[in-house]
């Protein structure tokens, strides 16, 4: 077996009851910059088949309301009972999600960078004195 096919299956195990996508998710939502869609009950006994495919529907249900992400062909009862089919779902959405919050991430960091440059940058100083005059009054103007 290949070490990534065998990464794929401890994922899946770890995943196929939804509590730690459902906990991953809540994670990734409480240090966003828009802190909303969290989900509030996550099944911790799931021995019970229901509950682990409650977890996941949780889960989509979440990514579609505070991602505006659907997962094509997602069926949890397929994942719960550790289907073939259940693997590849779970792979595919797994992607899917890493890929929406990635890109959520990179926009932050983009928006946050624009508001830190200088609204115009230095014509014709260097960048520190350009720096200087912008953050420190000088003994002329005091």
């Amino acid at each position: 077996m290949k070490h990534i096919e065998l990464i794929l299956i401890i994922i899946y195990v770890c995943n196929r009851d939804g509590i730690t996508l459902c906990n991953t998710y809540n994670n990734i939502v409480k240090r966003s910059r828009r802190p909303f869609g969290f989900i509030n009950k996550v099944h911790q006994d799931t021995r019970r088949t229901y509950r682990a495919i409650e977890n996941l529907r949780f889960f989509s249900a979440a990514c579609k309301f505070r991602f505006d992400l659907q997962f094509d062909a997602f069926d949890p009862s397929e994942i719960a009972r550790k289907t073939d089919r259940g693997l590849s779902m779970i792979k595919t959405t797994l992607k899917a999600f890493c890929d929406c919050v990635i890109r959520e991430m990179r926009e932050n960091a983009d928006m946050a960078s624009k508001r830190s440059l200088p609204s115009r940058p230095p014509l014709e100083d260097t960048i520190s004195e350009y720096m200087e005059k912008q953050l420190f009054i000088s003994q002329d103007e005091a």
